[in-house]
């Protein structure tokens, strides 16, 4: 392409994709460039030399250096310039670093535009960083809830309950970007608080239209066990475990060495301690196609913890299911492999086991525990 000037890159990137900046030395020269961060852009973290011919760019991918922002939700600033001989510093330009990252098919489908306009910067539309759904209609279980994130400068929005609004979040005058959160959960506890109504349904508007919906379903089943996850922008997002779970830990090969036994004044065979990985295998029960294909985003996610009776295990999770959607849109369970990352060559009993209660009480009164009605 023809050179416009020196220094080209988007002003605003995805760590977890490539980030290309091109870069022009003059026509068969070369120079090196710079890239700050920090405070007033004071901390260099590479230096790189580029080679131009004729009139054109020298394209290089820089996504290298922010490969930590990959997992994380935020948004970092920084600083690239050109460097002559005499270290003199030339063609200063600025450009922020979001955490995350999109598919390749999604990128396909960006002519002419970028995530931030299609999505994340769209007021009128699902610019929540959520992968459950692209769509308008978010849906999510009321024991999965969370409280949603989004990058909120340039951003008035309002939450509305059964038409009325219920909380404003005004960020149109904002000088920096940031990540804020909505939390329907809280909004709705609010709600039957003041005006004695559980509302399953929240509009989310801004001044001028209507942008998206999230619909809070019942969780059918109950279940003492989830998957939480870093989603593809960076946050957590949960999955439950609605089928059966399966506690099957696997043993590593027993080592044995010869050792001295004096009562029979021999050597005799015996094993050292065998190691033990804690396994798990496990039924998502039954879920439609979106359901299934936001598995996906749990599958790609290098940050999987097992909630299990509300205790929590950091877990590598596989599948033998390549089906994920159908046109025949019928609910299908997904059977999953939890493997914990701790591997132990010890026992403690207590892992993956409800934690059963002491029931106490001075007064005639019906209580819950584990799951059952008692009368005490």
């Amino acid at each position: 392409m023809d050179v416009t000037t020196n220094i080209l890159i988007a002003e605003r990137v995805l760590a977890g994709n490539a980030i290309i900046a091109k870069l022009y030395a003059g026509a068969n020269a070369s120079k090196r460039y710079r890239v700050y961060d920090g405070t007033a852009y004071g901390t260099l973290i590479y230096e790189g030399t580029i080679y131009t011919v004729a009139d054109t760019y020298s394209e290089i991918d820089i996504s290298g250096l922010f490969a930590e922002k990959v997992n994380v939700a935020g948004v970092d600033n920084y600083k690239l310039v050109l460097v002559s001989d005499e270290d003199v510093e030339s063609d200063t330009i600025y450009f922020s670093v979001y955490g995350g990252a999109i598919s390749k098919l999604m990128k396909r489908t960006l002519t002419g535009t970028d995530i931030f306009t299609a999505k994340l910067k769209k007021a009128n539309d699902n610019f929540f960083l959520t992968t459950r759904t692209g769509d308008r209609i978010i849906i999510v279980p009321e024991d999965e809830l969370q409280a949603f994130s989004y990058y909120a400068k340039g951003i008035d929005c309002y939450v509305k309950a059964d038409g009325e609004t219920i909380a404003g979040y005004e960020h149109s005058r904002d000088t920096e970007e940031s990540i804020q959160v909505i939390d329907m959960a809280a909004l709705r506890a609010q709600l039957v608080t003041d005006s004695n109504k559980l509302v399953n349904v929240f509009d989310v508007v801004t001044d001028s239209s209507y942008s998206f919906s999230v619909v809070i379903v019942d969780a059918g089943q109950r279940t003492d066990f989830f998957l939480k996850f870093k989603n593809s922008w960076g946050v957590y997002e949960m999955i439950g475990l609605r089928g059966q779970v399966d506690y099957a830990p696997v043993w590593a090969e027993a080592v044995k060495i010869n050792q001295y036994d004096e009562t029979v004044n021999d050597f005799i065979s015996n094993q050292e301690r065998k190691e033990l990985t804690n396994v798990l295998t496990a039924s998502t029960g039954y879920k439609t196609d979106d359901e299934r294909l936001f598995l996906l985003d749990m599958l790609f996610s290098s940050e999987v913890i097992l909630i299990a009776y509300g205790r929590e295990y950091a877990v590598n999770v596989t599948t033998d299911t390549n089906l994920f959607a159908s046109t025949k849109s019928e609910p299908a369970t997904v059977n999953l492999k939890l493997e914990l990352k701790d591997t132990d060559g010890a026992f403690t009993p207590m892992v993956i086991a409800p934690a059963y209660e002491t029931l106490t009480t001075t007064t005639l009164e019906e209580i819950e525990a584990n799951g059952a009605t008692i009368i005490l």
